[in-house]
């Protein structure tokens, strides 16, 4: 599966530079992967403009603590940061910032089949956490508050022949 994200950015700024380290408290985009379409289960991967990569399993019960599980790892993901003007660092001027994600379907275990077929329905949402002027945060599937964490809101993915 692959993702691009381009982020229109004056200071794309971020300090995380590890894997798992806390990019969500900083800028950063989100790929949010229900790949069973069960609103319980899914996928999370945050990425900063560092190319510092956060990566969850998360169990969710509305009603009930979400638990987010960090020690799962996306095996095999491949990432790919840019950032156009004076870097990833805070407090440079910049233009823009690009991420490009490639996920192997294999780590899709909780679908039915890791290579889906036409008309399959998964459950996803975008996320960019935006940090420079106001905190904002932008999702594809706005979940009408600050918490993204809510499945039942990510829209429908839809495969295709």
């Amino acid at each position: 599966l692959y993702i691009g994200f381009e982020c229109r950015d004056l200071d794309a700024a971020s300090t995380v530079r590890e894997k798992d380290g806390p990019v969500e408290n900083e800028e950063y985009v989100s790929v949010y992967i229900d790949a069973d379409a069960d609103t319980v289960t899914y996928a999370v991967i945050s990425i900063a403009p560092t190319g510092a990569v956060w990566d969850a399993f998360v169990l969710y019960r509305e009603g009930l603590p979400k638990k987010v599980m960090t020690d799962w790892n996306c095996e095999g993901i491949r990432s790919s940061v840019s950032v156009y003007g004076g870097g990833a660092n805070p407090g440079t001027e910049d233009r823009l910032w690009t991420v490009e994600i490639a996920i192997p379907l294999s780590e899709f275990y909780t679908s039915l089949q890791t290579k889906p077929l036409a008309g399959k329905a998964w459950r996803v949402n975008f996320i960019r956490r935006e940090l420079t002027g106001n905190r904002e945060t932008h999702a594809f599937s706005p979940t009408g508050s600050d918490d993204a964490y809510k499945p039942e809101s990510f829209a429908w993915f839809i495969f295709g022949e």
